[in-house]
């Protein structure tokens, strides 16, 4: 078998016919998962080994600005670390070093969340996850408590709970006198629930206990507490693979946030819901006083790239709608666009030259409404009603009206159009046509430009970069804006003007409804606003994706608890 080296970004590319789904060793079968993160990981590397000449493999892992990141929970982008769960337990938790960040990343699935372990001191009879229970013992609320002395030196290091396999086999072979092989077995049908095994290994669990001088009774507590959480414990080993690589992805972005966010930016279409994905990544870039400009047809880059120190450039491939397929006919109409007109003419195949090349509507239709050819100095919803209006007319009546643009007899489409309607081309039966779509043209102009860009943009890019629709309101009430609600103290009261970017409608333990929102202005997200169920029936009907809204309440725990929404 050929060796394969398996480092942090130095995972070797692969052809997809050279991907195995597992590979054996010796006895033992390791199951290959495709991660995409790993394809972020490494075009970072690639970008920084290149622009900054970093070697991830000396990087200091004692980096304070790198664990302040990590403890704030701003690791949007972070490996393993960037949903809600992670940025949350990274706050509470704030490792400082790559054990603790290890347990960080073991603690935050979904079996040490819920088991029940430990009883609360406070309240009698209702118990702590193991989770729950570890924070609080870390930061001194708790004291650590263990069934047996022998178990402190297996558990101090994570604050007496049981988070690993390892810590497992340790029991076994400490409390129990197992050998390493037998200790295995235990973990491998502990965890797999191998009823059959697991009765022999309880039976030997209880035999080599006593032969260390244990009571049965209290070899079988130890046992029971151990079936209680195998099920949910982690291999360490993988878990410190996954934190090393979390930590030297959290370095990037406290040292090299341009690169970083260029990186997570590009690779977003490997994520379930790309446009999601880009949204949250601007938005956390502009925390890192990162401007992501609109795409631009005059710049041509399919991917996200670097503009001044200050500035990314949004990637022309990511326009939904558009793609990798499209680039090589999108950047041929950028070498020869230089008007508004010009870039009609092209995608009607009306441009002078042998080679008539044409646009697909779709893609013609979203680079106008991203923001893609504003350079050219018209505006968007103009260029988008005289693309339309051209696309109905019939190959004739398009030279006439491009032949009247030639000859300065029209200074605009609307006005060729209006030449057209004069003219002995179009026959009766067209005539009507003609003039309901000059008609709805004209609708169109009067509508709200800023409006509209932000909806078009909000569509295709993920995120309005032209702005908020919160800009097109005004409220005296409003207090703080979304980047700054972070920095408030605990308690604060707040109010803030927002739209409303989603809803995640849930029931508390007493079976009532309440929601967890997120929300945006023109500076950040925030998705920690929390209705709780007090409240929820009298604002749900206000709760839709898109309204701008007031929200009073206070900072909890770093999030919004509301205590009233109203309109903007």
């Amino acid at each position: 078998m050929n060796e394969i080296p398996i480092d942090y970004l130095e995972v070797p590319e692969l052809p997809p016919e050279c991907k195995p789904k597992s590979i054996r060793v010796a006895d033992e079968v390791f199951e290959i998962v495709a991660l995409s993160e790993m394809d972020k990981a490494n075009r970072l590397k690639v970008i920084l080994s290149k622009k900054k000449k970093l070697d991830f493999s000396r990087i200091p892992l004692d980096d304070k600005k790198t664990w302040n990141l990590i403890s704030s929970g701003l690791t949007k982008g972070v490996f393993q670390l960037e949903k809600q769960l992670g940025k949350r337990y990274c706050k509470e938790i704030k490792p400082r070093n790559i054990n603790e960040l290890s347990d960080v990343v073991s603690l935050i699935r979904p079996g040490c969340l819920t088991a029940e372990f430990r009883e609360k001191p406070e309240e009698p009879g209702k118990f702590s996850s193991i989770t729950n229970t570890y924070i609080k013992i870390k930061h001194g609320e708790w004291e650590p408590e263990y069934i047996h002395p022998c178990l402190e030196p297996i558990l101090k290091d994570t604050n007496s709970v049981p988070i690993y396999q390892e810590q497992l086999m340790k029991i076994c072979t400490d409390f129990a006198g197992f050998t390493l092989k037998e200790a295995d077995v235990a973990r491998k049908a502990i965890g797999k629930k191998k009823s059959d095994v697991m009765a022999k290994v309880k039976i030997n669990f209880a035999s080599g206990a006593k032969a260390c001088g244990h009571s049965v009774e209290l070899a079988e507590t130890i046992f029971g507490w151990i079936e209680k959480f195998s099920e949910y414990g982690f291999n360490k080993s993988h878990a410190v693979s996954y934190a090393l690589i979390a930590y030297k992805t959290a370095y990037a972005k406290a040292h090299y946030p341009s690169e970083f966010f260029r990186a997570m930016l590009t690779n977003s279409g490997g994520k379930q819901d790309s446009m999601e994905e880009i949204q949250e990544l601007v938005y956390e870039a502009r925390l890192f006083h990162l401007d992501v400009k609109p795409p631009s047809l005059a710049l041509g880059n399919a991917d996200f790239a670097k503009g001044d120190d200050k500035t990314i450039l949004f990637g022309l491939a990511h326009i939904k709608g558009v793609g990798e397929g499209m680039i090589k006919e999108i950047k041929a109409a950028g070498k020869v666009v230089e008007t508004g007109y010009d870039f009609i003419r092209y995608c009607y195949g009306l441009m002078p030259g042998k080679e008539k090349k044409k646009l697909r509507s779709n893609v013609a239709d979203a680079l106008i409404k991203s923001g893609s050819l504003d350079y050219l100095g018209n505006k968007r919803i103009t260029l988008l009603a005289e693309y339309k209006l051209v696309g109905i007319l019939t190959s004739r009546e398009r030279e006439f009206i491009f032949e009247k643009l030639d000859a300065n007899e029209a200074s605009t489409i609307l006005e060729a159009y209006n030449l057209l309607l004069e003219s002995k081309i179009p026959n009766k039966s067209r005539r009507p046509r003609i003039m309901e779509e000059v008609s709805e043209l004209n609708r169109t102009l009067c509508g709200t430009p800023k409006k509209m860009c932000i909806a078009y943009e909000k569509h295709l890019l993920g995120i309005p970069l032209s702005g908020s629709l919160v800009e097109l309101y005004s409220n005296e009430q409003v207090n703080v804006k979304c980047r700054d609600f972070h920095q408030l103290g605990e308690k604060a009261k707040v109010n803030i003007g927002v739209i409303i970017e989603a809803i995640r409608e849930i029931k508390d333990k007493n079976g009532n409804r309440m929601a967890f929102v997120t929300v945006s202005d023109e500076t950040y997200l925030l998705d920690s606003v929390v209705v709780f169920a007090s409240f929820y029936d009298k604002v749900a009907w206000i709760l839709k994706e898109g309204t701008p809204v007031l929200i009073s309440g206070n900072k909890n725990r770093g999030g919004l608890v509301v205590k009233n929404i109203a309109h903007l």
